[in-house]
């Protein structure tokens, strides 16, 4: 078996750490936070701003789905 990388272990421990129906939700959040984390405020130019607001929605998107699952 090859080694995972360190966000995809982050994922599959995630899955593996939780209950069967809640373990999809929980790597769903963690797979946000690995690909696209949470930045903070900083000031910055234009582009770096359209840049970061494009990560903030595909990480806002991720996590619906994670909510939306959560919630069923």
């Amino acid at each position: 078996m090859t080694e995972l990388s360190p966000a995809a272990q982050a994922v599959l421990t995630a899955y593996e750490n939780t209950y069967i129906d809640s373990g999809l939700v929980a790597a769903i959040f963690e797979l946000a936070d690995q690909v696209v984390p949470h930045q903070g405020r900083y000031p910055m130019s234009e582009y770096m701003e359209g840049l970061r607001n494009a990560k903030h929605d595909v990480r806002a998107k991720i996590l619906a789905i994670a909510t939306e699952l959560e919630a069923r």
